[in-house]
């Protein structure tokens, strides 16, 4: 009579354990579908409770019919249960997001709950090897003088131990194959895991091999058998289900670690944004609006005739029609601060440029002015024209997002080379004040500009990242990661690494804005981020600083030669009286600015290690004469500046 109550009981709740089963099934496929994803994640969340609290009652039951020995194997179960509870607590410390935190809280419900999970398993494998103890050979067994038997202790051990030792490997896996880390403990680990997992699957063949899993009566009638096979099914599953518990519950103490540090991370981003955003300023002080009434003011003008005939009286009479549109241009970059009247905390998917700011035209008339008053002689003009240009660059590196920072990139390089093209024109005859005014003007945007340029790069991924945790909160909502093709894909040891890495570039980057970027740095830092906007953010500005650099050495050689009245023969002539030192090249570090006296000429090495001046290419015909001036890239990578034909 017991027997037949404690069969149908023990029926009942392998029957629930393989509802539950089906349950986490069609939540998978749901999860897979993505149209009912999140309810999909409850179905599994609801099996996973039903399943495990059933195959913790039908284990129990087994421990409770088998008490030989039960005192001691309570204690030993009590230890390791007690163990694998500090070692879910430990793994949740000692997570490389937990730790890079420095967030070492109390447990959380996760980790209470994957204790919870790591017991139940532990319960279902104890309860098989107590089932099938009579029946195991003596290397697994102890035999006792009463004829009874208990499962040797190293025997526990590996059942208990097991899961642990998976899911650790999975870990490893993971890290070695995502992260590339290749460290001797990660492969020291991660043999020690398959050695048990080796171990344990073997015992698992040999019970298989015996048919020695439980004691039940063999081959019952009618529906003694059906709850048999039932109980027997039940209990199979049952170690699916807590395995897979353990499995879920797992990934969400991973998530609650790096979630600890990307919210920690996230108010330590958004502090950096808000004292990064510009300030807010008065009307009459801000540059924004007179750029504007300059930009309203402007005549349209055909831009690419006027640079193919800027020294012509039609091109001049162009000039004299937007005189209006200059000398609010000339006033707004007079000005210090730029206020775009955005709040940039509070911008997430878009963003508002003003019309002004989009296009090129509102600086081309004060570069084409700049050119036709070089060509009279009118310094006084070109060094107001190129400060104002310079300045313009600036305000555009203000707005504090990487696109428009390729904007100002274009507006220093195209008001550089239009300087030099005046400047190095072999009639051109500037005062030695003039030159000077004009080193001055460029060694004060040097100053200027380290800031506008990081702070642009800077700003752009700090905002990136409040995007992104904002959307990993979203996507973290309870129940999470429930399927394990997302617990795969988006592993938080896997996402902990690269958050760090991309920490990395942050900080380098914040560091690199205390000093002028160079090729090297730039190659460094797109290998982390991978970004095509940026990545083109970081080469152009090697093309800026490669313009601005060959600016100063060309102004430092022409003040040599307006006082002597001959090119120097190296650079070191002009050191350090028209130069106080002789410009580094951008596209290498340790390289410098080259200069060839005959014909003269500055001009960088480049990405080439071609150290000849005749290696890098002969001046166009005109050269001079062109108003689109642009740095002359030759076959083999150098980069060209000539100072005359």
């Amino acid at each position: 009579m017991n027997s037949t109550r404690d069969s149908k009981i023990d029926a009942a709740l392998s029957g629930l354990v393989l509802l539950a089963f089906l349950a986490i099934m069609t939540g998978n496929v749901l999860t897979f579908g993505g149209a009912a994803e999140m309810q999909g994640r409850w179905v599994i969340l609801g099996g996973l409770i039903l399943g495990t609290l059933g195959a913790s009652a039908l284990s129990a039951r087994v421990f409770w019919r088998h008490r030989i020995g039960l005192a001691a194997w309570m204690l030993m179960f009590g230890l390791h249960a007690t163990g694998m509870a500090l070692a879910t607590q430990l793994f949740n410390w000692l997570h490389p997001a937990a730790h890079a935190s420095n967030d070492k809280n109390a447990p959380n419900i996760n980790a209470l709950l994957l204790a919870a999970a790591l017991i139940s398993t532990l319960l279902v494998r104890g309860a098989v090897l107590q089932a099938a103890v009579k029946n195991m050979p003596g290397w697994l067994a102890i035999r006792k003088e009463n004829e009874s038997a208990t499962p040797r202790l190293w025997l526990f051990a590996l059942y208990w131990i097991s899961p642990l030792a998976w899911w650790s490997g999975i870990i490893c896996v993971l890290n070695l194959s995502a992260t590339g880390d290749t460290g001797f403990l990660w492969i020291a680990a991660l043999i020690l895991c398959i050695a048990i997992a080796i171990t344990r699957v073997a015992v698992q063949f040999v019970l298989f091999e015996k048919n020695k899993y439980s004691n039940w009566r063999r081959a019952p009638e009618g529906w003694a058998k059906f709850r048999a096979f039932i109980v027997t099914a039940g209990f199979v599953v049952a170690g699916v289900v807590t395995f897979y518990a353990y499995f879920f519950m797992a990934a969400r103490v991973q998530d609650d670690a790096l979630e600890k540090w990307t919210h920690g991370a996230a108010e330590a981003h958004l502090a950096e944004l808000k004292s990064m955003q510009p300030p807010t300023l008065p009307a009459k002080e801000n540059a924004l609006t007179i750029y504007k009434l300059s930009h309203a003011s402007a005549i349209p003008v055909n831009w690419e005739w006027a640079e193919k005939n800027w020294n012509t009286p039609a091109a001049r009479n162009e000039i004299s029609r937007n005189l209006t549109s200059l000398s609010y241009f000339r006033q707004a970059a007079s000005l210090k601060g730029i206020d775009f009247g955005i709040e940039w905390i509070d911008v997430t998917d878009s963003y508002f440029v003003p019309n002004c700011f989009n296009r090129p035209e509102i600086y081309r008339g004060a570069l084409l002015e700049l050119r036709q008053a070089a060509e009279k002689g009118d310094w006084l003009t070109v060094n107001e024209n190129s400060n104002v240009c310079l300045r313009h660059a600036l305000h555009r590196g203000a707005f504090p997002l990487a696109v428009e920072g390729i904007g100002a990139l274009h507006a220093e390089v195209k008001s550089g080379m239009t300087l030099a093209a005046a400047l190095l024109q072999p009639d051109a005859h500037p005062s030695d004040s003039a030159l000077v005014d004009l080193q001055k003007i460029l060694n004060k945007h040097y100053d200027a500009r380290g800031e506008f340029f990081n702070r642009d790069i800077y700003f752009s991924f700090l905002f990136e990242y409040i995007r992104s945790d904002r959307e990993r909160r979203l996507f973290n909502g309870w129940p999470g990661k429930s399927d394990p093709q997302t617990m795969w894909r988006d592993s938080a040891v896997f996402k902990s690494h690269l958050e760090l890495s991309r920490e990395s570039a942050l900080t380098s980057l914040k560091l690199m804005s205390n000093r002028r970027l160079d090729r090297d740095d730039a190659d460094r830092i797109v290998r982390i981020i991978h970004r095509p906007i940026w990545n083109y953010l970081f080469y152009a500005n090697i093309e800026a600083m490669e313009a601005l650099r060959l600016l100063e050495t060309a102004i430092g050689v022409k003040r040599y030669q307006q006082h002597f009245g001959t090119w120097p023969s190296t650079l070191n002539d002009c050191v350090p009286l028209y130069l106080p030192a002789i410009p580094s090249d951008p596209n290498k570090r340790g390289r410098f600015i080259q200069y060839e006296s005959s014909p003269p000429r500055v001009y960088t090495i480049g990405t080439s290690l071609d150290p000849f001046p005749e290696g890098h290419g002969f001046p166009d015909e005109n050269y001079f004469q062109n108003f689109s001036l642009k740095i002359k890239e030759c076959e083999n990578g150098n980069h060209v500046l000539f100072l005359a034909n």
